[in-house]
């Protein structure tokens, strides 16, 4: 749900009119707060049964109804409500507080976000350096998924083709400024991919990587139709949408942002002559974007992986401020004994 939304809860016991209704952000979040709720007994269930026995299980349906407040940053809140104690039981506690139930808020779908490179850095370069000196170039990919109830789209390719970064040494830093993804319109998540190559010919480069380019989207959208297929075929209660919005984001937005490299990767392989140094798949959500730029969250914990090239890629936060994060991916190829760096900035930008 989104925030200012009105939520009904249903229980038993709301014996007060000044009950509140507790939010509780659970890990990473740590934002709480008490909101007023409004009070509806249930007049329609009696008081006693027919054994003349006071009604007091779930028998009694009373209601309360609270806003969920529009400042309250996305994440899972824990939901509780808290009656004022006026049973004339003091063992009962005050207020007395009633078991928890569980709500996603979701980010405005007016929310914008930005993600932009800043530099290329070479801690090593290939070996042996007496060869002479790196010759790279860098491709990253960025595509917008947007969720139907049972359908994936596949949104306009944002492609960043970063210029030949001739003799680069172990220790050089070379400025790499470009925005990676721009926000537009509403959108699910997104998938990005990075990959940078060790380059003999530039010509040849060149040519040979942009001839696949429709069979490679043509192929890419097979995929996605596929994902979403087979969530849609899962033992799942939910369409893709929802799935994508509340519950299982990390794996869907991953295996279509692993499908994209992979589908490179396998023609590159085949075409282009460049011995590949960086290799990495990132997806998110709306709402990951949003923790990541929201600074009443923690800077994230990234666990490191191996690509499906055996590229090892490890991010390390650099800072989160105000409606940005910074964080540096690093790349270490066993086989070309490289170790490369790349310094990415996310903002919320609406």
């Amino acid at each position: 749900m989104r925030a200012g939304q009105g939520v009904i809860l249903e229980g038993v016991n709301f014996i007060s009119i000044d009950s509140k209704v507790r939010l509780t952000g659970q890990a990473p979040s740590t934002v709480s707060r008490a909101v007023d709720a409004f009070v509806f007994g249930d007049l329609d269930t009696p008081l006693t049964d027919s054994q003349n026995q006071p009604i007091r299980d779930c028998r009694v349906h009373d209601r309360i109804t609270f806003v969920v407040p529009a400042d309250l940053p996305p994440a899972v809140y824990s939901v509780q409500v808290a009656v004022p104690n006026v049973s004339g039981f003091p063992i009962l506690g005050d207020p007395i507080v009633s078991n928890s139930q569980f709500i996603r808020v979701a980010p405005s779908p007016t929310s914008r976000f930005r993600i932009a490179s800043e530099t290329l850095a070479a801690s090593q370069e290939t070996s042996p350096a007496s060869f002479g000196s790196d010759e790279v170039r860098v491709r990253i990919r960025a595509y917008p998924i947007i969720a139907s109830l049972m359908d994936l789209t596949l949104g306009d390719e944002q492609a960043f083709h970063s210029p030949e970064f001739e003799d680069v040494d172990s220790g050089d830093v070379r400025q790499m400024q470009a925005v990676l993804f721009e926000q537009s319109s509403p959108i699910d998540g997104l998938v990005m991919t990075i990959m940078g190559f060790e380059i003999d010919s530039e010509k040849a480069y060149r040519e040979q990587i942009n001839s696949f380019t429709d069979a490679f989207l043509h192929y890419l959208k097979i995929t996605l139709a596929g994902i979403a297929a087979a969530i849609s075929a899962g033992a799942f209660a939910v369409g893709v949408k929802d799935l994508l919005k509340f519950a299982l984001s990390h794996p869907i937005i991953l295996a279509i942002a692993a499908t994209v490299v992979l589908v490179v990767i396998l023609i590159l392989a085949a075409w282009a002559p460049a011995d590949l140094l960086i290799e990495d798949a990132l997806g998110f959500t709306l709402s990951d974007l949003d923790a990541l730029t929201n600074t009443d969250l923690p800077l994230p914990e990234v666990a490191p992986y191996v690509s499906q090239q055996g590229i090892k890629v490890k991010a390390t936060p650099l800072e989160k401020v105000p409606t940005q994060y910074r964080e540096r991916r690093e790349y270490v190829s066993d086989e070309e004994d490289s170790r490369y760096e790349i310094v990415l900035r996310y903002n919320r930008v609406a």
